[in-house]
């Protein structure tokens, strides 16, 4: 009997240890499969063949067009390399986004609260090619399917990406808008139709992406664009892509070759990817600049004919609208040496500057006569030349408004200078050869004998409808009609001048009419003070002096009286009042 039951218990110990023995080979073999034969399995070339075909497939499907993948490479759990990444658009069955490599770290799996973590990706030697005609925009389908959401999932049910850091290196980006032409040299400003952009290199962090918004951290991005602007670095504490419908950058920075320009925000709004087929006209900014340095050589790559001024200027001012119609409630520009602007504008028609039709009204500008020259003689390539006209107005107080093109605008306002006060309403049309100008002139102690190289003439009030030019060297054609409350001529005031003539230099032709205690006279004729070859004054005229007091006139400086009532045909010249040579009838 004890024997018997000895041997029983002998054998109910072997039993259990050979359940001990597979249940422990049962867990072996259980760990085997979930941890160990996987990464031995996705290192055999016929398994990553399989997961390359089957992620292709996938993407395909989803994206519905053509993806190819040339390898994926899974390393120790968490490490993924894939090489030749391969987007096509299913508009011109050609590239749209190629990347050559691309190694991401993956941080966690989207187990349980559904997120997607990767610790890194980086992306190396890719393009991304942006196509369009009359047909289509090669991005526009797929940028609809990623901001397709799914209405029959729950917000709680949908998965979210997230990466701590992203790097881009050596990417380009080429846009081929409405068949733009694809030549590769180098234009004169960006071709919005047909930009290349190279040496694109980016570091970023704080990646996540769920539904159809991707934000972002912009430590640092630069790239080089075929017109040769040189973006050294464009930064911003944060920002979001809303795929097909927005961009937005908080506190970017952007410095290239010429600028450092800062903006609280900006924000690129469009309806779909079909609006970059006509960006300058349907892509809407809206940009908060603050304390930014703008150099015009910056400016020049987005609007050439500004590309030869070589001011900087510090620029406050909050932006909206598509570049061919930006307009701004409020700027404020300080530059050069002596300049500051401040008020609203509109500008219509960029980055055809000769043809854009600006608008703004300035609540002030303070300027000088060197500084506008300066600019003027930039814009034209050096062809401005007034014979040093403008430089007697010195410093410049403006406030008013102006309407119209580049070089031909309308002026409307009061005018502060070195040379006396002017309201005007008037149209100025500049080009290589000088400026014109045509409107109402009132001006109030204005100095006509400093702009007109005169020392008989002083100060004036008058108000002049005038129609005229001043041409290279300083000479001007001038031409109008009104009335003059006061001139000095001569060392003597002259009032109530009514005047409809032409000016061309230091010679007038036309007919006046004054009628003031000294002077009584209808004129009709010409006086040119600057004369001929030996510069003596000629005169030739025909005059009703119904009274003429000589002596105040300081014509007579020898008598004490000299009263003259006469009518005179006159052709002589004279230096003075008693030397002269010709006919005096």
């Amino acid at each position: 009997m004890d024997n018997k039951i000895i041997t029983e218990n002998m054998f109910q110990r072997k039993r259990k240890k050979t359940k001990s023995k597979r249940r422990f080979f049962y867990i072996f073999v259980f760990f085997l499969i979930l941890f160990i034969l996987p990464p031995i399995a996705i290192s055999i070339p016929f398994v990553q063949t399989f997961v390359v075909k089957k992620v292709s497939e996938l993407l395909s499907e989803h994206l519905q067009t053509e993806v190819k993948v040339k390898s994926v490479n899974i390393r120790l759990f968490n490490k993924v390399l894939i090489n030749g990444i391969y987007l096509e658009d299913d508009i011109f069955n050609d590239t749209l986004l190629y990347v050559n490599k691309l190694e991401a770290n993956i941080g966690k799996l989207p187990i349980g609260d559904r997120t997607f973590t990767l610790n890194k990706i980086k992306l190396s030697d890719g393009i991304f090619c942006l196509r369009s005609d009359s047909t289509g925009i090669n991005i526009s389908n797929i940028l609809k399917r990623l901001s397709k959401q799914d209405t029959t999932d729950s917000v709680e049910s949908q998965t979210k990406m997230m990466a701590k850091s992203l790097e881009l290196h050596n990417f380009r980006y080429k846009m081929y808008l409405n068949n733009g032409a694809t030549t590769e040299e180098q234009p004169e400003g960006i071709i919005y139709k047909n930009m290349s952009v190279s040496d694109i290199n980016l570091d970023a962090d704080r990646i996540s992406i769920k539904n159809d918004t991707l934000h972002f951290r912009v430590n640092s991005l630069s790239f080089n664009e075929r017109s040769g602007l040189n973006i050294q670095k464009i930064a911003a504490d944060s920002g979001y892509i809303c795929f097909g419908k927005e961009v937005t950058l908080k506190e970017f920075r952007m410095i290239d070759d010429f600028s450092d320009i800062k903006m609280k925000s900006l924000s690129m709004i469009y309806d779909g990817g079909e609006e970059f087929r006509d960006f300058v006209n349907k892509v809407n900014f809206i940009l908060d600049v603050y304390d930014s340095q703008v150099s015009f050589a910056t400016v020049g790559f987005f609007a050439p004919a500004l590309a030869n001024v070589s001011a900087t200027a510090e620029l406050n001012a909050c932006i909206t609208g598509p570049v061919a119609n930006f307009r701004s409630d409020s700027f404020e520009i300080k530059s050069l040496d002596n300049t500051y602007i401040q008020g609203r504008f509109s500008i219509m028609g960029l980055p055809d500057v000769e043809n854009t039709i600006l608008f703004a009204d300035l609540k002030q500008l303070y300027s000088c006569s060197s500084d506008i020259s300066t600019v003027l003689s930039e814009i034209s390539n050096g062809q401005f030349n007034d014979g040093g006209k403008l430089k007697k107005f010195g410093n410049i107080n403006f406030k008013g408004t102006f309407t119209g093109f580049v070089r031909d605008f309308v002026a409307h306002g009061y005018l502060l200078s070195n040379l006396g006060a002017l309201n005007m309403d008037i149209l100025l049309k500049s080009n290589a050869n000088g400026f014109g100008f045509k409107g109402n002139l009132e001006a109030i102690n204005f100095n006509i004998g400093k702009l007109a190289d005169s020392h008989l003439i002083g100060n004036a009030d008058f108000n002049f409808m005038v129609d005229g030019k001043i041409q290279k060297g300083g000479k001007n054609d001038i031409s109008g009609h009104g009335i003059i409350s006061s001139l000095y001529f001569n060392d003597y005031k002259y009032q109530n001048v009514n005047i409809k003539g032409n000016l061309i230099n230091q010679s007038f032709s036309g007919e006046v009419t004054v009628s003031e205690p000294n002077l009584d006279l209808d004129f009709n004729g010409n006086i040119n003070l600057a004369g001929g070859e030996d510069r003596i004054p000629v005169f030739e005229f025909d005059a009703d002096l119904r009274h003429v007091d000589l002596v105040k006139l300081h014509f007579n400086k020898k008598d004490t009286v000299s009263i003259l009532k006469t009518k005179i045909n006159a052709n002589f010249k004279s230096a003075s009042i008693l030397d002269y040579s010709g006919k005096l009838n």
